[in-house]
């Protein structure tokens, strides 16, 4: 049985999940990932269908206990070892060995499973579990496993170390080897080194095994095998037959559970490590028509930062987000609080605030600031280009589009033109998006431009920051819904670390030139200014 639906790795959301930082912050939460296992993780359980994210939710309300899960998880995964090795079995000893130990396994997996849904539950999955493990400790068999497995380390002690002697040339080769003794037989055998009686016959547990040629201690477990089936024949076969009169209950559906219960181990891995940090999480609820959410936590800051105040974040379905802001005010920190809380609550995890209702998207878009294309054939410019023809082929009205300081590779002119007519197509097929930027003329030209009907679902949002003389730039990291301030305050940034036009120009006219520029296209936007920009179709 699977307590989690998984899916085939969806790579088209790969992209999405580097940009925003998820896989860091799945690692952050359980170290023992590796890059690569976090990402096929995160691509094979996000989930936009409600029923089966409601379905998580619910495992996740009835398990706290990160240990209990862990437990179970390594017991599953020790059955499968054990299994493979049992069927991998070439002698008698083998045999029995890993059909005793796949007995033992499986009695600690149902025990760690029974611990696991100790309690009240109220996750049908997790009912459904529970009444398989009653349904195989009411059968008889499970009550003759558990004889069997106490009765085999009665009948044949196994070994767990060996005591060697060997003895060697002056050269240093190996001439002789043998078993002094182990520990279950507990009586000290006279050892093959040292003898005082070059003639006297070892009473090594074993007999002498001869060494004909350097390197043949490559054999010695076959060696070691061969005497010890011959050594314990008897009690050997007389497990053999115990063994052989049971076999282990619904192995097949406690298997089906491995993934299941990793999903679970990193889940509640992720829960402790919120609540170590002392934030509060809550059980998404994807039954919404928009993302409304109180107290949201940018996740992966609030685990490297202690007291973080939350936010309430709201996102319309088929709205048109435009950010902007000074440098550092948290035009992208916002951008991937909305990216990061929905891929978690997607994944079927809590999520850092004190509610999160939301409809779940079925991809997510991004296009984060890049770089050059690693073959060089490509410009910085002709990568981004690519990547949102990619997206807007790709895009529907079901998608998440999440876009960050786009076109910072060419002029502002053609910047603006082409984030416009992309928001705009993004309003005119209602697809959700938000676009981080400091192009805060594309306000002007959507609203130049948008219909009455389209106007409605377009939002722009600006970062609160003020500049102290003396003191610099003081920034709220909060946001509220305006038109542009028109200063993304780079002077302003410039000045607090001691950069000024007057140590940029040595001469005085062009100071005072460029000082005259700053000012006038501070106070002005090209398409309320509009002449002489080049873009005739933003004139009334």
């Amino acid at each position: 049985m699977k307590l989690v639906v998984s899916h085939t790795e969806n790579t088209e959301l790969q992209q999405a999940f580097l940009d925003l930082d998820i896989i860091k912050l799945l690692r952050l939460c359980a170290p023992d990932l590796t890059e690569e296992t976090a990402l096929k993780w995160a691509l094979c359980y996000f989930e936009s269908d409600a029923a089966e994210l409601s379905a998580r939710y619910q495992l996740f309300h009835d398990l706290s206990d990160t240990a209990a899960a862990e437990a179970a998880y390594a017991a599953v995964c020790t059955l499968r070892e054990e299994l493979d090795k049992q069927k991998r079995s070439a002698d008698t000893f083998h045999e029995v060995l890993y059909t005793y130990r796949v007995l033992k396994a499986f009695l600690q997996l149902v025990e760690a499973l029974d611990a696991l849904t100790a309690g009240t539950l109220t996750s049908d999955r997790l009912k459904k579990l529970k009444v398989l493990l009653q349904d195989i400790r009411k059968d008889p068999v499970f009550a003759q496993i558990r004889s069997v497995a106490d009765q085999v380390p009665r009948t044949l002690p196994l070994s767990r170390h060996f005591y060697v002697g060997i003895n060697t040339r002056e050269t240093g080769d190996a001439t002789e080897i043998g078993v002094i003794r182990d520990d279950v037989e507990t009586t000290e055998s006279e050892p093959l080194l040292a003898q005082t009686a070059p003639s006297a016959s070892s009473t090594s547990l074993f007999p002498a095994m001869k060494y004909t040629r350097a390197g043949y201690g490559t054999h010695f477990e076959e060696y070691l095998l061969q005497h010890y089936e011959k050594h314990y024949h008897s009690e050997i076969m007389k497990v053999h037959k115990l063994l052989q009169s049971v076999r282990p209950l619904r192995t097949d559906e406690l298997l089906e559970l491995e993934d299941s219960l990793h999903y679970l181990v990193v889940g509640l891995k992720l829960k402790d490590a919120f609540t170590n940090a002392g934030y509060v999480l809550c059980l998404p609820d994807p039954s919404g028509e928009n993302l409304e959410s109180e107290a949201l936590m940018y996740p992966d800051l609030a685990l490297h930062l202690a007291h973080m105040e939350g936010k309430a974040v709201t996102l319309p379905t088929a709205s048109s987000t435009l950010i902007t802001g000074a440098n550092h005010s948290g035009k992208t920190s916002y951008l991937k609080t909305i990216g990061q809380s929905l891929v978690l609550a997607q994944l079927g995890l809590k999520v850092p605030a004190v509610s999160f209702r939301f409809r779940p998207f079925r991809r997510f878009h991004t296009l984060f600031s890049s770089g050059e294309d690693s073959s060089m054939t490509v410009s910085r410019m002709g990568v981004e280009i690519q990547r949102l023809s990619n997206i807007m082929q790709q895009a529907t009205a079901d998608d998440l589009v999440l876009i960050n300081e786009p076109m910072t590779s060419t002029n502002p002119i053609e910047a603006v033109s082409i984030c416009g007519d992309l928001m705009q197509r993004f309003l005119n097929s209602s697809i959700t998006h938000i676009v981080v930027t400091h192009l805060y003329d594309i306000y002007y030209l959507l609203k130049a431009r948008l219909s009455e009907e389209e106007a409605r679902h377009f939002i722009s949002l600006i970062t609160i920051s003020t500049f102290h003389e003396g003191e610099g730039m003081e920034h709220t990291y909060r946001l509220k819904e305006s038109a542009p301030l028109g200063n993304s305050y780079a002077m302003e940034t410039a000045k607090t670390f001691q950069i000024t036009l007057e140590d940029l120009l040595d001469d005085p006219a062009l100071m005072r030139e460029a000082s005259a520029y700053c000012r006038t296209e501070r106070e002005e936007n090209m398409y309320e200014g509009g002449a002489g920009h080049g873009l005739s179709d933003t004139r009334a």
